[in-house]
């Protein structure tokens, strides 16, 4: 018996230590995959960490102060543009002005071959396009107007329009748009031409930029406005908002914000802004983030306020 029963361990020692080694293989190939899986976390995690942390002090060493001014009540009516119609958005811009007009909503709007013209009461907007007044390379003049020039076309327009630029304060820009063409047999250098003069008008409240808010007119090298994009809504600040946030409740959600982005941040800009809401303008914070990754750049809002 004794006998018999060495045999029998004999025959099942093999077996067993053949599943021993199998299980103990698979318990080692998981385990290095684990610590791989750990290690890689790990770094992800230490770049994350890293990430934040330049983000969160570059945040503090230059977001803007803000206080409860922001919240202050005030209100800019949107009532410059409620009356205007296509003949006079036409005339301002010394047009003529499409016969056929049609409404949909709170927009109104008329085009033909030669020119385009929308009013959007609901956005503040006003809008123009004249086809026969963009530059033609062959028969535009190649030199653009002068900034006096240009103001004067811009603003004389806005004043026929009534446009409320009183109400708060502008930031005006002027600047030229410039092209080059080579020659088809490129037996000369590119001839280098103005194409127009952009004029830029950027509305603020209480020194606070308003997103959404702009009007840019561009003038053609004859000294006429070949197109124009006027936004300016009736302003109010949300009056349900009556709290501000904590400066680092704010840094914390903006720098939380910029890390998920997964890219390394090399530059951060942030500013105090206000955007639109769905029951008026809410103060916030804008950060302008360029990125190392194919010099890649984006913005985060986040809010300065709440309920």
């Amino acid at each position: 018996m004794k006998s018999m029963m060495t045999t029998l361990m004999m025959i099942a020692s093999p077996a067993l230590l053949s599943t021993a080694a199998a299980s103990t293989d698979l318990q080692q190939e998981t385990i290095a995959e684990r610590a791989t899986r750990l290690r890689d976390g790990f770094a992800a995690t230490a770049e994350a960490v890293d990430a934040l942390a330049f983000v969160d002090a570059r945040l503090r060493a230059t977001l803007p102060d803000y206080d409860q001014s922001l919240l202050a009540a005030v209100t800019h009516d949107g009532a410059w543009i409620k009356e205007l119609s296509i003949e006079e958005v036409a005339a301002a811009m010394g047009d003529a002005a499409p016969s056929e007009v049609r409404s949909l909503g709170s927009m109104r709007g008329a085009g033909d071959q030669s020119r385009a013209i929308r009013v959007d009461e609901e956005q503040g907007l006003v809008e123009y396009l004249s086809r026969e007044r963009r530059f033609q390379f062959e028969t535009s003049p190649h030199v653009g107007v002068g900034r006096e020039r240009a103001l004067g076309a811009t603003f004389e327009a806005l004043e026929m329009l009534e446009a409320p630029l009183d109400q708060g304060e502008i930031i005006v820009d002027v600047a030229q748009v410039a092209m080059k063409v080579a020659p088809i047999d490129r037996s000369s250098e590119p001839i280098k031409a103005i194409r127009s003069t952009l004029v830029t008008i950027e509305r603020l409240v209480r020194g606070v930029p308003v997103n959404g808010s702009m009007i840019r007119a561009s003038i053609s090298n004859e000294g006429k406005i070949a197109k124009l994009s006027a936004r300016w809504p009736r302003f109010q600040v949300d009056p349900e908002l009556t709290l501000l946030r904590g400066r680092d409740q704010v840094i914390a959600d903006a720098a939380a914000r910029i890390v998920a982005q997964d890219t390394a941040p090399l530059d951060l800009l942030p500013s105090v802004v206000f955007v639109p809401g769905t029951r008026g303008f809410v103060p916030a914070l804008e950060v302008m983030v360029r990125a190392t990754e194919e010099n890649t750049s984006f913005s985060v809002v986040v809010p300065l306020a709440g309920r």
